[in-house]
């Protein structure tokens, strides 16, 4: 039952969300952008929570993925750098979820 609920049902799309898909055509063109495993849906779950609940440790995490996604050249490690704090909000927002 629970495979087939949404993960994201709010109106329209986060701005965490809308840098993601502006990167994806890097992504595609050097591997060292691409990331495997990073979902839109979960990217608007994490930033809605984030500031729909006022977490402030879940906004800096989404903050630090919207900065990274801004300008991916200008981080050495960009996909370890995305990746670490992505799994980071993910467990912080959902521990129980076992999804990392």
């Amino acid at each position: 039952m629970l495979a087939h609920t949404p993960i994201w049902t709010g109106p329209g799309s986060t701005d965490l969300a809308d840098a993601f898909e502006r990167h994806l055509p890097l992504s595609r063109q050097e591997r060292a952008y691409a990331l495997g495993g990073v979902e839109t849906d979960w990217l608007n779950a994490l930033r809605d929570r984030a500031h729909r609940g006022h977490e402030q440790h879940l906004i800096d995490l989404t903050n630090r993925l919207l900065q990274l996604l801004s300008d991916p050249k200008a981080h050495d490690k960009f996909k370890e750098q995305f990746e670490q704090a992505y799994e980071e909000a993910l467990r912080s927002a959902y521990p129980a979820a076992g999804l990392c």
